[in-house]
């Protein structure tokens, strides 16, 4: 937490779980928020001493079951939250013609996990995605041909978004195992992953340049996203975005490998597709209008660029093509059930779209917080 006035920042959990939604105790002397450090999404409670540090180790208030939200009561003595039952799984669907819908698409998996990112291997044999099949958020490998798992990092830190080098010899992910969100590298075959970035703060969406030599990533310098290339042998990294003071994020390198694609958000945090070259320069706009979301995830070699996105307020989250050298726009799939959602971690190879679908139910729930503030947690 920070000063009123923004000064004396000070770090309250260590980085290497979810925290999230903090809310202060009625009387002061501490913060309820949510963690996922037992698995599922619970209420944790942290005391604060009279500087505003932490006073101790955070203490379970739930454990057992998600939490979706939570606000306690004036008194601090009752809780209402919502109780989510999140699941999703992977689905394929053939995109080579024009809309399609998930009665065109096949279910490769039925569990209850949570997956958010799925990317797959160049001779298209492979799937890697982060999962919480095991409880923690790791990497796992699926075989297309007889839907075989493998679980390809074990580390207690979560590891999200996984990616096929171009040769399918390795996996670049984003980890909190360093205390930081960093990239690393980790071998199909498995073993010890290699850290690639070093910095202090947040590098993400990683994704491997069309020949393997660097990958391009997205990170928070200075409480804003831009556009990084680090060399996949590790090194040093560089900035490719050009000073905005707006968030550039989502970095793909083109088919050629000689330009990258992000999103800008603007100032009125409507999002345009921007190409700028390896070396800089002014970039290009590649919609022909800011549009309320766009956030790509492939940038295919004929041209056409794959994200999740939304044109206006108004629209639901679909999955769009757009094509680099005019802008023109066609929706590939919208989902309408409310209880399933269409999320961004989705890839493409050879006309066939590989996406995490996710459902969603939840109810509302009160109860009484008994013990907390005492190292004794309990919600009932």
């Amino acid at each position: 937490h920070v000063a009123r006035d923004g000064s004396d920042p000070i770090q309250l959990t260590d980085g290497s779980n979810l925290a999230e939604n903090p809310v202060w105790s009625g009387d002061g002397r501490g913060l309820y928020f949510l963690s996922d450090r037992r698995g599922n999404r619970g209420l944790t409670w942290l005391r604060l001493d009279a500087e505003g540090r932490p006073d101790g180790e955070p203490v379970d208030v739930t454990v057992g079951f998600d939490i979706g939200s939570f606000a306690t009561s004036p008194s601090g003595d009752r809780l209402i939250y919502s109780k989510v039952a999140e699941r999703s799984n992977i689905w394929t669907v053939p995109i080579g013609g024009g809309a399609v819908s998930l009665h065109d698409g096949t279910q490769l998996m039925s569990e209850n996990q949570l997956i958010e990112f799925v990317d797959v291997s160049s001779d298209g044999q492979w799937l890697a995605f982060d999962s919480t099949r095991s409880g923690n958020v790791d990497i796992w490998l699926f075989r297309l041909l007889d839907r075989s798992w493998r679980r390809l990092t074990t580390h207690p830190a979560h590891d999200w978004r996984p990616r096929f080098s171009p040769d399918g010899r390795h996996v670049v992910f984003y980890s909190l195992r360093s205390g930081e969100r960093n990239l690393w590298m980790v071998d199909f075959e498995g073993g010890s992953p290699r850290r690639l970035t070093h910095r202090p703060g947040t590098d993400w969406m990683p994704a491997w340049s069309p020949d393997g030599s660097f990958i391009v990533f997205d990170s928070v310098v200075g409480g804003t996203r831009s556009i990084w290339w680090v060399d996949a042998a590790g090194g040093p990294a560089r900035r490719i975005s050009p000073e905005s003071g707006h968030d550039a994020m989502y970095p793909l390198v083109s088919p050629a490998g000689s330009e990258v694609l992000y999103t800008a958000e603007r100032s009125d945090l409507s999002m345009e597709l921007l190409i700028v070259g390896l070396e800089g320069g002014e970039p290009r706009r590649v919609l022909k209008r800011p549009w309320a979301e766009f956030f790509p995830l492939a940038w295919q070699r004929d041209g056409w660029i794959y994200g999740l996105a939304r044109r206006d307020e108004s629209d639901s989250p679909a999955y769009w093509a757009i094509r680099d050298s005019d802008g023109e726009a066609r929706r590939i799939l919208q989902v309408d059930n409310p209880s399933l959602e269409l999320v961004e971690g989705f890839t493409v190879h050879q006309q066939t779209l590989y996406f995490p679908l996710w459902e969603l139910r939840g109810d509302v729930w009160v109860g009484e917080l008994t013990g907390v503030g005492d190292s004794v947690g309990d919600s009932r």
